[in-house]
């Protein structure tokens, strides 16, 4: 028996482990089918009052033999849940599954298609019984069933953490509950009825290494495995053995068990570190073999017999190219004109000249009657020594690398993959140097922890001290007013990528960089009395802040909160009572230009009125938008799409709902698909709204600060009989007047959400200052009647401007002309109309709407 807390060996169950000194009473009520304690018996004491003995007779006695109990699957999975429920009084209903640490379900020993039998798996990755994790997951969550409810409010002040992966990696012998929080990358497409368009193939210029990389593993199975027991006293023997193996396959996964000196294989089971040791060493290995000769760093092929009888040309290829596709290290050694060389079969005639000293030391010397003839056998011999003498070598290295299409790769992008394969020379910045290190922290919340925190920021400190070339830069860029994320934007566009915002907020706080305070107590005040009556008392202090920051005037939270609570009391008390926690669907956007959100909010719909929102997935940053009088797809192009793309940048994916209105959006983003930074995902992706979360999170926003307000004054006329809907003038100039009324509360809105701090994330502004990591131009950005035209041509739709809410009445221009006049004359700045709509003064907009009836029925 092992404690679960330490994995000390128990020969008996007490009542406290003797390491550790934890209470074991709770073990005393499961089943002890395994461990040496089951098989073990208590010895009674000495003093023990002895039975006397038994008359001596003849019986026969049936004596039992206790087995040891092969635990599979289903018993394994029944005593983890069962011990999950002692500690965890909290856990959800089951059913569950087990889970190795790789996330796959636990029905087979891994590599083989034995059924699972803990003996056997722990044989197979040879660790001890108390070093063996799993984990335990929802059925529900692991066949990918969505039960998130839908949320239709929101709070953006509400802080959602996650657990630390350094509290996730302290125990491995800590079982914690696994659920996958981040959402599924092979979604499936939706069809929307648009037909597949054909590109010429092109080789994509704004591709990466890593892109390049995570294409040519595309064809490996993590399914089945190709095994490696290396011996660390022969590296290159065991390698070998493995790759020549029959039935070894580049296509499959590497399972890799090292042995040291003395062949005991080290006990750890190969979830990816055994595997890049193996290849690092490897490569190591591989520069000293005879196969190649040279200076450190630009080492060649030559000819070696021996090798050539091995094959050893060939296998050094496949070695590279599996260690580079597998994640491993790549060769760093080669010579720059052997790359050449495996790129092009035409750059090894620029070879013959640097190897032509060889001549002098030959011995090819024969008698010759004219200097043509002398120099038509030096041309032969260099032919034959340099081209013919090694091509045969040089063609099993190429060949070699061509394994999982490497070579092919290779020819494609010669100067992003060269320096994988050869030496270069790169300095070594403070950023680097500091990730060299992985500190062992203390558990959190300890007095060591919070010591070990001040030292690693004191060791990050010293570090930048040691390398500060643009000190005076910084502190130009902090005195012009940027911000800390807009500094280190700035200075990463410049070439100066070691700046992270991090290291320019110590930067400033080592050298007293603070902003000063713009605004008294009593100018904060009566700037927030304005700004109340311009956003209406909903606002709270994130977003008033977010609202101040947009118009140029900086305060902190703290104040603006503590103004506010003052000045709307009731109203801070409403805000407060109506905070509540959320349940959100966990969702990933690695960086700025990941996912583009799209969606439609009609919440006035019935008035004539549709906004439309475009939302960057990293940053939450809205990216564009508009309001119509019905959606409407060149609208929605013209105005979202085409607007944000050519403004920031491409998106790697479009996400939107189910609607039509988007499909002019998906189609150009379709035919651009080859312009974009991450070509592995498909370039659009329609789902329920559940799933499209960053643009839904702010229809809340929208709704209570600009749409409610507005239905509530509209609702009210209707109840009273003033306005008729069935009337197509009441129609037009409902729309009309809403619409520009709505537009003035969005354009706020969409200012305060981009500027206030979003808890956890940053300011979206900060986050999307760099924009896309691909680029566009606007040429490639037709205007909407274009596409149109190409959408009808190409799929056979026909797409129009055409979306009034009421027909315009009309008939002149020079009596449009003469209304708005005369309703500008009555309402000269109809922002005002929004301010006492939103502060519940719903008068001066209903009696602005029927002066805007009355106008236009005197000019129709």
């Amino acid at each position: 028996m092992f404690c679960p807390f330490c994995g000390n060996n128990l020969s008996l169950l007490p009542r406290f482990c003797i390491s550790c000194g934890r209470s074991l009473e709770f073990l005393k009520d499961t089943d002890q089918t395994e461990g040496p304690s089951a098989q073990g018996t208590a010895k009674q004491p000495e003093n023990a009052k002895q039975k006397a003995p038994s008359p001596k007779n003849d019986s026969l006695l049936t004596v039992g033999q206790k087995k040891r109990k092969t635990s599979r699957s289903s018993s394994t999975l029944k005593q983890a849940v069962q011990k999950m429920t002692t500690f965890n009084k909290d856990m959800d209903e089951g059913p569950y599954v087990l889970l190795y640490p790789d996330c796959s379900e636990v029905v087979h020993v891994p590599g083989t298609e034995r059924p699972f039998k803990l003996a056997e798996y722990k044989k197979e990755i040879g660790k001890a019984y108390s070093r063996i994790t799993f984990y335990l997951c929802l059925e529900t969550h692991f066949k990918g069933v969505d039960d998130t409810p839908d949320s239709d409010t929101s709070d953006s002040e509400i802080v959602i953490t996650s657990r630390s992966t350094a509290q996730f990696n302290r125990a491995d012998t800590v079982v914690y509950l696994y659920a996958p929080c981040v959402e599924e990358e092979d979604e499936e497409l939706v069809a929307v009825n648009l037909k597949s368009l054909q590109h010429t193939p092109m080789e994509d210029v704004n591709i990466t290494l890593p892109d390049i990389i995570a294409n040519l593993s595309h064809p490996i199975n993590h399914e089945r495995v190709s095994r490696f027991n290396i011996s660390r006293a022969n590296i290159w023997d065991g390698a070998v053995r493995g790759f020549k193996r029959t039935t070894y396959s580049e296509t499959c996964d590497m399972l890799v068990k090292i042995s040291d000196d003395a062949g005991v294989f080290e006990e750890r089971i190969d979830t990816g570190g055994p595997r890049r040791e193996f290849l690092t060493l490897l490569m190591k290995h591989l520069k000293d073999r005879p196969i190649f000769d040279g200076p450190e760093g630009h080492r060649f092929l030559v000819y070696n017999a021996n090798a050539v009888r091995e094959d050893e040309y060939y296998l050094a290829g496949k070695m590279i190219a599996v260690s580079i596709v597998h994640g491993g290290p790549g060769p760093h050694f080669l010579s720059e004109n052997l790359i050449e060389n495996a790129a092009s079969v035409d750059a090894l005639q620029e070879c013959t000249m640097s190897h032509s000293t060889m001549l002098q030391t030959a011995g090819c010397l024969r008698h010759v009657a004219t200097v043509e003839a002398k120099k038509e056998i030096m041309s032969d011999y260099l032919h034959w020594y340099i081209i013919d003498r090694n091509s045969s070598v040089i063609d099993r290295f190429k060949d070699g690398l061509s394994a999982l299409q490497f070579s092919t790769a290779l020819q494609q992008h010669p100067a992003l993959l060269s320096p994988v394969l050869t030496y270069f020379k790169k300095g070594l910045t403070a950023l680097e140097l500091e990730r060299l290190f992985k500190p062992d922290l203390s558990p959190p919340g300890s007095n060591r922890r919070l010591k070990e925190s001040k030292t690693l920021s004191y060791w990050a400190d010293y570090l930048l001290d040691c390398e500060e070339p643009h000190a005076i830069l910084i502190k130009d860029l902090f005195h012009s007013g940027l911000t800390h994320t807009e500094i280190s934007c700035t200075l990463q566009q410049m070439g100066i990528l070691q700046c992270s915002e991090m290291s320019v907020r110590r930067f400033c706080a080592r050298h007293d960089l603070r902003r000063k305070i713009t605004m008294t107590d009593a100018e904060l005040e009566s700037t927030l009395i304005r700004s109340i009556y311009e956003t209406g008392p909903s606002y709270g202090r994130k977003f008033m802040t977010g609202y101040l920051s947009s118009l140029g005037l900086h305060a902190g939270e703290g104040r603006v909160g503590r103004s506010l609570r003052e000045l709307h009391q009731p109203y801070h008390e409403f805000r407060r009572q109506g905070a509540r926690n959320l349940n959100p669907t966990p969702y990933h956007a690695e960086y700025m230009g990941h996912k583009l959100h799209l969606d439609q909010n009609e919440k006035l719909g019935m008035f004539g009125v549709t906004h439309v929102l475009a939302v960057d997935g990293y940053s939450s940053k809205i990216v564009a938008h508009s309001t119509m009088p019905v959606k409407n797809n060149l609208v929605i192009y013209e105005d979202i799409y085409r607007s944000a793309v050519v403004n920031h940048g491409m998106w790697d994916q479009v996400r939107v709902d189910h609607g039509r209105e988007f499909y002019l959006c998906l189609y150009m983003q379709e035919r651009l698909s080859r312009h974009r930074h991450n070509l592995s995902r498909p370039p659009y992706l329609q789902t329920k709204s559940t799933r499209n979360l960053r643009v839904e999170r702010l229809w809340p926003e929208v709704n209570n600060r600009v749409n409610y307000p507005l239905k509530r004054a509209l609702v009210h006329l209707l109840d009273q009989e003033v306005v008729n809907m069935e009337d197509n003038l009441a129609r037009f100039c409902i729309s009309n007047l809403t619409l520009q009324v709505s537009q003035i509360g969005l354009d706020r809105v969409v200012r305060s959400w981009n500027a206030h701090k979003i808890p956890g994330r940053g300011i979206p502004n900060e986050l999307a200052a760099g924009g896309c990591l691909a680029k566009v131009s606007e040429e490639l950005l037709p205007c909407a009647s274009v596409v149109a035209n190409l959408y009808e041509q190409d799929l056979g739709s026909s797409l129009t401007w055409e979306s009034e809410f009421g027909a315009d009445p009309f008939s002149s221009e020079e009596g449009r002309c003469h209304a708005e006049q005369s309703f500008a004359e009555n309402y000269p700045d109809i922002s005002l109309l929004f301010n006492h709509v939103v502060n519940n003064d719903d008068t001066p907009f209903q009696d602005a709407l029927i002066c805007l009836m009355n106008v236009t029925a005197r000019y129709v």
